[in-house]
């Protein structure tokens, strides 16, 4: 499909600089801005350099826990909301009190309302197994109920969609809808056969005894005689036929040949009667409906060269007004290359009724082709170059999404390090995919280029509400010295027995650490962006993409916020913990940031700042 394809490789382009950019352009800028911190410059008037304005943190107990990366202990949270867990790490679970551990490890000095929420109050709730039981039934069902729908989806892209709302097109295309009663026409053409032998001949025409059963003509009259199941709406007219009987000696002014030239010149139309003679008049064997007399090869082509030239008074079967157009005759050969077979289809007053009269034309072809000994011959109508291309929509949608799936499946494979990790982020995103095809059902979201384009950015945005959430679960910071402070005792409890294999801890790590990110940092910003289309005046960006988009948005933060985490605490792949180097490194920048920041640098520390690049740099030499 020619829209999806140009839409494939502009994005594929698009991401392409986007990354470049990303990788060259925003981190350099990213940089700088660093700099310009550091320097302790205004944000938007970089050339204005302040002093020390900010003031020191409130004590010192809490500067040396932002160095660190930790909270000091609370032991005295009134927190309701416990998560109940035990140790054994078949139940992927943990004790109880290790909760306030875990909140002591993730730095938490910078939460925003979001990552606090998840914390004090979604996590606990979400993972306790009543309701993780209650989750995995509700989308199920929900699941089921989307999939039963997808049979309803409506094919096509009404024209007035596209019209601004108040525009008068409307008026005119439901006026035309509603009284026209007249269908479009529709062509048979045959090409690359020779119409001048009797067999071919016999083959294409309806109108004599000798005609084929299943002639073209005989099909086509068989069509137009099923009204409740073909929307064929009246005979077809056949050049054919009517060539033929042009020839018919009792039409006394149709075929005519000049007196005494020996069948070598015709008359004209007006030429007096006395002065011509009528073809097969005294021929033999003469004209009749077995078709036996009438002409072939050379002599057909003499009488059709004189027939395409006569106009319709006054013989009403001149071919020059009703098939002058129809017939195409190679000068060079002088052969009929191709021609077509005219009739009509009935009034089509919907997007429907017009998928359904294009498929009903393929059929009409197929018949033919399995009839006639010809493989040249199509159907042909002004609308179907609109709707060609829902005969092979459905496959197309399923072959795209498959493809598509199967590529994030062995990406998200080799990345993430973990087949059953990956086949749960596919099982979520497959999931948001027939969701919103339920949500398509529901509410009036044709398939046609236009969604199917969209359908496809779905499953990207479907990834990446999810695999912010895998990829901190899989990988992770934790380790069994994380769990000790400063001094080498067990932070928390006393519990030094913390299981860091469990699927529940993982879970809780990531929801913490990235989950109220993807809901204020993807969620909510996805959310305002695309509300702004609800107030377009044309009906295609709301129908098309404010719907479609919103769906997404919903449906997708949905399962990445609620099923992906409880499917990971039961069926959750491997995980890793990060390096030494990588931690090191990552606690480098972080903390260099966080000083920035609070403008707490000692005189030691300006130094050791100055010369962080060169501290990375060992660590990852080393």
């Amino acid at each position: 499909m020619p829209a999806v394809r140009n839409f494939a490789l502009y994005s594929a382009v698009s991401v392409l600089f986007n990354s470049l950019l990303q990788l060259t352009c925003f981190v350099s800028v990213l940089s700088l801005d660093q700099r310009r911190m550091e320097d302790k410059r205004l944000d938007l008037l970089p050339f204005l350099k302040l002093d020390d304005i900010r003031s020191h943190r409130s004590s010192e107990s809490n500067s040396s826990s932002v160095i660190h990366g930790r909270l000091p202990t609370n032991s005295n949270s009134n927190n309701t909301n416990q998560l109940v867990l035990g140790s054994d790490i078949e139940d992927d679970s943990i004790h109880n009190e290790t909760i306030q551990t875990l909140n002591q490890l993730l730095d938490t000095s910078n939460d925003n309302v979001f990552n606090n929420i998840m914390k004090d109050y979604y996590v606990p709730f979400i993972l306790s197994k009543k309701v993780k039981k209650s989750i995995i039934f509700i989308f199920t069902i929900w699941f089921g109920i989307s999939l039963s729908m997808i049979p309803n989806i409506k094919f096509g892209l009404d024209q007035r969609i596209a019209i601004p709302s108040g525009s008068y097109l409307i008026d005119y295309f439901n006026d035309m809808y509603e009284f026209l009663n007249v269908g479009p026409p529709i062509y048979v053409v045959v090409s690359d056969v020779d119409v001048t032998t009797r067999s071919v001949q016999q083959s294409l025409c309806g109108r004599f005894s000798t005609c084929d059963e299943f002639s073209l003509m005989n099909i086509m009259e068989k069509e137009f005689e099923m009204k409740n199941l073909s929307t064929i709406a009246e005979p077809t007219a056949s050049w054919v036929d009517d060539f033929f009987t042009w020839l018919n000696p009792t039409l006394s002014e149709c075929c005519r040949f000049k007196k005494n030239t020996n069948e070598t010149q015709f008359c004209s139309p007006f030429q007096p009667s006395r002065q011509c003679e009528v073809c097969y008049e005294d021929r033999e064997p003469g004209w009749n409906i077995t078709m036996e007399g009438l002409p072939e090869h050379e002599e057909f082509m003499k009488f059709f060269n004189e027939w395409i030239q006569s106009p319709s008074d006054p013989c009403p079967l001149g071919g020059k007004a009703p098939y002058g157009s129809s017939i195409k005759v190679d000068d060079e050969t002088n052969n009929i290359t191709y021609s077509y077979f005219r009739t009509a289809h009935i009034p089509l007053k919907s997007q429907n009724d017009f998928i359904n009269a294009y498929r009903n034309s393929l059929r009409i072809i197929k018949n033919l082709k399995d009839n006639l000994s010809i493989d040249t011959i199509f159907a042909y109508s002004p609308f179907y170059v609109f709707f060609v291309q829902y005969a092979t929509i459905v496959n197309l949608t399923v072959k795209l999404v498959l493809s598509a799936l199967v590529i994030l499946f062995l990406i998200s494979s080799i990345l993430l390090g973990s087949v059953r990790t990956s086949m749960i982020l596919i099982f979520v995103v497959i999931s948001i995919i027939i969701n919103i095809l339920g949500v398509m059902s529901l509410w009036s979201i044709s398939l046609n280029a236009v969604s199917l384009v969209n359908l496809m950015i779905c499953i990207g945005l479907a990834v990446e509400f999810s695999i912010h959430i895998v990829k901190a679960y899989t990988f992770s910071d934790i380790t069994k010295d994380s769990f000790r402070n400063d001094n080498g005792g067990v932070l928390g409890n006393g519990n030094s027995n913390i299981n860091i294999n469990s699927r529940v801890i993982r879970v809780y790590n990531s929801l913490v650490t990235v989950g109220g990110s993807v809901f204020g940092g993807i969620t909510l910003t996805k959310l305002i962006g695309v509300i702004v289309l609800a107030f377009a005046r044309s009906k295609i960006f709301e129908i098309y993409y404010f719907r479609m988009w919103i769906s997404l948005i919903l449906i997708a933060s949905i399962h990445s916020l609620v099923l992906l985490p409880v499917l990971l605490t039961y069926w959750g792949g491997k995980f890793y913990s990060n390096s030494l180097i990588a931690s090191n490194i990552n606690e480098e920048l972080v903390n260099r940031l966080r000083l920035a920041q609070s403008g707490d640098y000692g005189d030691d520390e300006d130094e050791d700042y100055e010369n962080c690049g060169d501290s990375i740099t060992n660590l990852i030499g080393n």
